[in-house]
């Protein structure tokens, strides 16, 4: 059949018409019958009709139109639109936070990991210099360590075994070849990274005079925490620096197979090996390393952490307070009841901003100023008593060592899932 320029022209205006007809008779349908469209064909009618029409549709509100299958709201309006999303940039706040009552399951890791170092784990500042040799058995420098590095000063071959394998009286192992630098009590120890390792994972996760062996359900977590001391150690070496404050035990020989297990492996973003923070545990959600030392790291952003509640509760009187404060030149002058006002949340939960006698501080001055185990946080007040209920334990970046042993117990994760999603973004290998 043949048809004339105009024919064809009158036939694509009516399909046009037709198409865009029956794009609003769906949605118009949808309206009517309180109903939504699955996803995908809102999506395809959606691009169906932005490619035959110049009109946005973005400031319409089409009633009985759900954000998704469980939402019992319509579409906001363009004020409420852009009053979430400040919201969301400056972090204001909301709601106070909640306080989480433990759950069966963390009580039962809590009650394995007696013994174990639950402080804030994370090392404070390397200390700087030039890059750092991993070849074993061979000092740092030819030149003697400085008195100011507090490093004991050592004669090469003096001793039949390494000092940190003195130190933590090492087991039997199998040298991995290559050496990492550490601190510990203000002394410098450079070891074979077996040493290190096994020594910081015992200290960490597994506990003091504890046998690795007993918990199996937990041998994941134990490597996740082995690759994570592992890359945390080397990030810094990588650089020139020794991390400091490191946490040493005796490892048990099972504890020792499993990081001899993984020895090899460390976790890298983009090429780099990472600088894999960890803590006790989070309190349900970690929290981004921007909140707390200020600089944004892509993988270390808040994620969800199932299995570490971990509640506790300060209470001080209004003097004890008082003196608190007092002592760290606070004006308590005001109304007792606004000591403390909480200005901003993280993505995490834990406090950010806060007005301590209206002076801008951060969750972090709070936490060391009250002795809190967490600035994940809620503060009340009754007229006579400060009550602070926190959730979680250290820092809240990176890794939470309860949720991974969580992860490993509860939910059979491997040691490179645990990784992967504390540390999005990054790979292990």
């Amino acid at each position: 059949m043949k048809f004339s320029l105009k024919q064809l022209v009158g036939l694509l205006c009516a399909a046009l018409v037709f198409s865009a007809t029956a794009v609003y008779g769906a949605r118009q349908t949808a309206v009517n019958s309180g109903g939504e469209l699955p996803a995908a064909q809102w999506e395809t009618s959606l691009e169906q009709e932005n490619a035959s029409s110049e009109i946005d549709y973005s400031d319409y509100s089409f009633e009985g139109v759900y954000v998704d299958a469980s939402s019992s709201q319509t579409e906001e309006s363009q004020a409420e639109s852009s009053a979430r999303k400040e919201n969301l940039i400056q972090n204001e706040v909301s709601a106070p936070v909640e306080a989480k009552p433990a759950s069966p399951e963390n009580n039962a890791i809590e009650q394995d990991l007696q013994g174990t170092t639950n402080a804030d784990t994370r090392p404070s500042t390397g200390v700087e210099g030039p890059p750092l040799d991993d070849t074993p058995d061979e000092p740092v420098s030819s030149e003697p360590e400085s008195s100011e590095s507090g490093e004991t000063s050592q004669t090469p071959g003096t001793a039949e075994r390494n000092p940190l394998e003195e130190k933590v009286n090492m087991p039997a192992y199998t040298p991995y070849g290559k050496t990492l630098t550490i601190q510990v009590g203000g002394v410098n120890y450079k070891a074979d990274a077996v040493v290190v390792v096994s020594s910081m994972v015992q200290a960490e996760i597994v506990g003091t005079n504890t046998d690795a062996s007993r918990y199996p359900y937990y041998h994941e977590a134990y490597k996740a925490q082995a690759v994570a001391c592992h890359s945390f150690v080397k990030s810094y070496n990588n650089r020139g620096s020794i991390p400091t404050n490191i946490y040493v035990k005796t490892p048990s020989a099972a504890t020792v197979r499993l990081v001899e297990q993984v020895i090899g492996e460390m976790v890298y973003y983009n090429g780099s090996v990472a600088e894999t923070l960890y803590h006790a545990s989070s309190g349900l959600h970690t929290q981004g390393a921007q909140y707390v030392w200020g600089g944004y790291i892509p993988y270390l952003t808040g994620v969800v952490s199932k299995y570490d509640e971990e509640p506790s509760v300060v209470t001080y009187s209004v003097e004890e307070v008082r003196s608190k404060l007092s002592a760290n030149g606070y004006d308590t002058s005001l109304d007792p009841a606004e000591w403390f006002v909480i200005q901003s949340y993280t993505d995490g939960n834990f406090i950010d901003d806060i007005k301590i006698c209206g002076k801008a501080k951060t969750g972090n001055t709070l936490k060391n100023l009250m002795g809190l185990r967490s600035s994940k946080a809620q503060i009340s007040f009754n007229g006579t008593t400060f009550t602070f209920s926190v959730n979680g334990w250290g820092h809240g970046v990176g890794m939470s060592q309860v949720g991974a042993l969580g992860y490993s117990r509860y939910d059979g994760w491997s040691y490179r899932q645990i990784l992967t999603h504390y540390y999005p973004g990054c790979t292990v290998t």
